[in-house]
């Protein structure tokens, strides 16, 4: 895998705006990848590269879940957040996104099971509770917040004379800043539970 260009294409997309060219970018970078990386040395040092370096392509993939998110293609996606959030229960921010999946696809008592499931899993683990977005998530999902719909797709908006005002964040990665948007999101660093409990509390 080439890291530099890697790198170079992640960093692009989460320095533009324009979505559509943010996923083009990180599916162009998730497509050098071939497999696990440095697989055959197995030596203290690689071992912390490689770990450092799937970390690097697993949020790559959470960047690519939020922009999905966004546009209202929770449905394409919620069999791959189905799958990697059973191989990553400690993972706060995949939660979330499988959590507003299961959501949006009519399925809330599936959301909210999934956070009873990664709350136990914490705490068994690690001896902690959710952050506090994913508490957030999990009370605007229990009240049916109105905010959590499906964002209308671009083609399916009536055409304006006047342009629509564009969400802007600052944060990286990009949050799920659309209507349905756990809005908390955006000031919380992106790292997984595992993660925070070592950089953050990050996550």
């Amino acid at each position: 895998m080439d890291l530099h260009r890697f790198r170079d294409l992640v960093a692009q997309a989460r320095d533009t705006q324009d979505d559509d060219r943010a996923a083009a970018l990180l599916d162009e970078a998730l497509r050098l990848w071939r497999g696990p990386a440095l697989s055959t040395l197995e030596t203290p040092w690689f071992t912390s590269l490689r770990e450092t370096l799937h970390h690097e392509r697993f949020t790559a993939e959470l960047d690519r879940n939020d922009i999905a998110l966004r546009h209202g293609r929770h449905a394409h996606i919620l069999a791959d957040l189905t799958a990697h959030a059973a191989a990553h229960p400690l993972d706060e921010r995949l939660a979330g996104q499988l959590m507003l999946a299961l959501h949006l696809s009519g399925r809330p008592a599936d959301a909210l099971r999934h956070y009873r499931h990664t709350r136990r899993a914490l705490a068994e683990e690690l001896g902690i509770d959710p952050g506090l977005p994913l508490q957030q998530l999990h009370e605007r999902v229990l009240a049916a917040d109105a905010s959590l719909a499906a964002p209308v797709r671009p083609s399916a908006v009536p055409s304006s004379p006047h342009p629509l005002p564009r969400c802007r964040v600052s944060c990286r990665p990009r949050p799920l800043c659309s209507p349905g948007a756990m809005r908390s999101w955006s000031s919380s660093p992106s790292l997984s539970r595992t993660g925070r409990t070592a950089l953050w509390r990050s996550r």
